[in-house]
């Protein structure tokens, strides 16, 4: 028998019923559970309550949304999710039902910005500030590092002084939240009722990344444009992860691609088909950032230019190697420059060690900022830090629209430096210190064929201002601020370790007290969260049907006529007398190792049993 619940009512359905559900696995496709289209009569009078008449054109009551639905068959919930209204004649209405990953992407996340959402807005008051500099998340969902606003020639979060005093009274408008991006997931699940109940994320280094704020108060007013779908999305393209919805329990896991059957169980299939086919497929469907080529849609300014070098910087410029066992001194490209003959400025420098790059400037620059004149010094800049990963010319391409934000050098205050001058006095500096900039495009400049420096800023090749582009950075802690055997503790963001934790000011360096190794290099990212995963074949669907009675979870591991498998999707036909005929699934071939697969010792007679299978004549073997 065949039921269908809305709002807790039972529906009457037609004596010909018939529809198809489907269960696919969010790792391989953007939706969770759904039915295609259920047509219901609008004569019996339930229905035509249910929808408040909506057939009648002079009806006054609105047709409610978004209400639960239900569809049982066989005593078994097959569906369970939100109803969404398709369309509607005089005599009947035809609905679908949006469940658990369907549920957020099509109907609640589709297009619904996030500014619309009522997320919890995390109060603070001046007192508390040194909280959020001292602690991280989770211990508190957001952190009052530095920021500069161009627009305005303001540093948001301006910490004064080397006593690191507190917020003045006008902290509204001078002071910023800049949340962490694991506190707004969950905010932003909470928003849409989902409560995330397991975030994998958290237990890699991107823990300590944040959202750049410059723009509100209000968290649901930080990312203006974005919509939950280009939020989830953006998520799950930088680290390689899948966002899992339960629509029953309403929760929600983030999980990485790489460890995503980890604990999990295997689903035997019984009375499969003889019958059954395989499809060969050249350029599979699936693509994941282990088999991609990866880039960040960065903003097309100077900034991003030497951290991302252009294709027509790469092609024009001199290549030459920092051999692995060059230098003596603790600081090699130090050592290295401090040659002559290496200070080409159409010269492409690459250590061999660690594979950065460098390029020869070797100028003073003459700077103001804020209402102080500075200079500084720059022999030597390391570039090319955010490169795109490029596996071959026929991968999949992919852009991710959350990256690394823009940093600069912004004076902050005056220190009085415990040396003195050849007067004897003591000598003060400007802390120079770098601050996150969220803005954007700097203007273009004619290309270079010669100079690096020139061609760099110029943009390379010419082309169009990014799009919408979430500026992350990491913040793990007070950083200490170093002169001498002096030092004050200082909010330090940074989007790559190896490179804020350079001398910036003077004889003034940084010592991050909480380092991480944390780096938004897609190489760093390649090695820790997109390779290393699982050995499936998705060139090869294997299509089989089965009369098994059994409603399984898509997510699981397979076990079908003693191979292992995982499923792309599942599709049953329901009818007005419930479940008929075969259920059909498309299925990836796996290879994974014994423990990984659930198989164990059984101790009664110390045999080794394959994983628990179902035999042909219906006897299980595992017992």
């Amino acid at each position: 028998m065949t039921q269908l619940y809305i709002n807790g009512i039972e529906a009457v359905l037609p004596a010909d019923f018939s529809v198809a559900v489907k269960r696919e696995n969010p790792l391989y496709t953007k939706n969770g559970e759904y039915t295609y289209d259920i047509t219901i009569s609008l004569m019996p009078s339930i229905n035509a309550d249910l929808y408040a008449h909506i057939n009648r054109l002079n009806r006054s009551t609105p047709q409610a949304t978004g209400r639960e639905a239900i569809l049982v068959a066989d005593n078994r919930v097959y569906c369970r999710g939100t109803e969404i209204v398709t369309a509607w004649s005089e005599d009947s209405v035809t609905l679908q039902i949006a469940s658990g990953n369907s549920e957020v992407n099509y109907l609640m996340g589709g297009d619904t910005p996030i500014s619309s959402l009522r997320m919890t807005n995390h109060a603070w008051q001046p007192l508390d500030a040194q909280r959020y500099i001292t602690e991280t998340y989770p211990s508190v969902p957001f952190n009052l590092c530095p920021v500069y606003n161009e627009n305005t020639d303001l540093v948001i979060n301006d910490w004064a002084g080397e006593d690191q005093t507190l917020p003045s009274a006008d902290y509204v408008t001078q002071w910023m939240e800049q949340p962490y991006l694991m506190a707004y997931i969950r905010e932003v699940l909470a928003a849409l009722g989902y409560d995330l109940v397991d975030n994998q994320l958290e237990q890699t280094p991107l823990r300590d990344l944040y959202i750049v704020n410059i723009r509100s108060h209000v968290w649901a007013e930080m990312l203006p444009g974005w919509t939950v779908l280009q939020f989830v999305e953006a998520v799950e393209r930088l680290a390689d992860a899948v966002f899992v919805f339960d629509n029953r329990k309403r929760q929600a896991r983030l999980l990485l691609r790489a460890s995503y059957y980890a604990g999990c169980a295997t689903s035997h299939v019984r009375l499969v088909e003889d019958a059954y086919t395989v499809e060969v497929e050249q350029e599979p469907e699936i693509d994941d950032n282990a088999n991609c080529n990866i880039a960040y849609k960065a903003p097309d300014n100077t900034y991003f230019r030497y951290r991302i070098l252009s294709d027509a910087v790469r092609q024009n410029a001199l290549q030459q190697t920092i051999p692995s066992d060059f230098g003596t001194r603790t600081d090699r490209i130090a050592e290295w420059f401090a040659d002559e003959s290496h200070r080409r400025t159409d010269t492409l420098y690459t250590d061999e060690r660690t594979g950065n790059r460098y390029i020869w400037l070797g100028q003073t620059l003459d700077e103001t900022r804020r209402g102080v004149s500075f200079q500084r010094q720059i022999d030597y800049l390391m570039v090319d830090e955010f490169a795109p990963i490029v596996r071959s010319d026929t991968a999949p391409e992919v852009e991710l629209e959350a990256g690394p934000t823009r940093m600069d050098r912004v004076p902050m205050f005056m220190i009085t430096v415990r040396t003195e001058d050849q007067y004897g006095d003591p000598v003060t500096q400007t802390a120079i210190l770098p601050v996150q900039i969220p803005s954007a495009c700097i203007e273009q400049t004619e290309e270079s064929t010669t100079d690096l420096k020139t061609l760099i800023e110029g943009g390379g090749t010419s082309g169009e201002a990014s799009a919408e582009y979430l500026p992350l950075a990491f913040y793990s802690g007070p950083t200490a601020l170093k002169e001498s055997i002096y030092r004050w503790d200082f909010p330090l963001p940074y989007t790559d370790i190896q490179r804020e934790m350079l001398p910036w000011s003077g004889t003034l360096t940084y010592a991050p007290t909480n380092d991480h190794g944390a780096t938004l290099r897609l190489t760093a990212l390649d090695t820790l969260l997109y390779q290393g995963g699982y050995d499936i074949d998705f060139h090869t669907q294997v299509k089989v049907k089965s009369h098994d009675p059994n409603l399984f979870d898509p997510r699981t591991i397979f076990e079908i006529r003693n191979k292992r498998y995982v499923c792309k999707e599942m599709e049953y036909s329901i009818g007005p007398d419930g479940r008929k005929g075969p259920w059909q699934g498309t299925f990836y071939p796996i290879t994974i190792d014994d423990t990984a697969a659930d198989v164990r010792w059984i101790l009664t007679d110390g045999k080794w049993r394959d994983g628990g299978v179902w035999l042909d004549n219906g006897r299980w073997l595992d017992t």
